[in-house]
Order: C-alpha cells, then structure tokens, then sequence
C-alpha cells in the first residue's frame, strides 16, 4: 500500500478535479440547447425595430420575448413602464407598441 504523502494526495486531487470536469463537461454537452426567444415579428415589420429600441433602453427583449400575454396586460404593463420613465412620448406610440406585443407575444 502507499504511504500518502503531500505529494501523492496533490497528485489525487487533481486526477480526481480533472475527472469531475470532464464528466460535467459531457453531462453539459450532453443538455438540449434552448434558444433564447426572439422578437416574432414579420420581416420587415416597421414595428418591431421601434419596439426594440423603445423598451430595450431598460431590458433585453429576452426580458420581453419571454411574456405572452393578452393586450390588456401588456398595456398595463406598458402603462406601468410609462410611469417608471419609458421614453413613449404620444398615445400613437403607447398603442403601436401594445398592438405590436399583443399581435406577436400574445398568449400561446
């Protein structure tokens, strides 16, 4: 039997770090990937980009993407980012952005 020494238990250690790795390394490679939402607008839909560049100011659109939701709730939802400063200057706005989440992150 060897005697464990300084040396020895280093050695183990880092055989036993390397093995750990590589083990959660496979069982991480091995997971699904899951891809993030993303805007689910038309292309070329004219909406999309200024509801990107109005809320994206605060959060990702991830933060966003991930909701479904009716459009009473996104207008509430709106309304009550309007209130902490969101730069929606007209009801035109408010409307063409509560449209735009309703028709595109409404309920699945």
């Amino acid at each position: 039997m060897m005697a464990v020494t300084g040396r020895n238990l280093v050695f183990a250690l880092m055989g036993a770090l390397v093995a750990a790795s590589s083990a959660l390394g496979h069982a991480q490679s091995a997971a699904p990937v899951v891809a993030a939402p993303q805007p689910s607008g038309a292309p070329g839909d004219p909406d999309e980009p200024f509801v990107e560049a109005t809320c994206a100011d605060c959060h990702p659109m991830v933060q966003i993407t991930a909701r479904h939701m009716k459009a009473e709730e996104w207008a509430a939802i709106v309304d009550r980012m309007i209130g902490l400063g969101a730069q929606v200057t007209s009801q035109e706005d408010r409307d063409r952005i509560i449209a735009w989440l309703a028709a595109h992150q409404g309920p699945q």
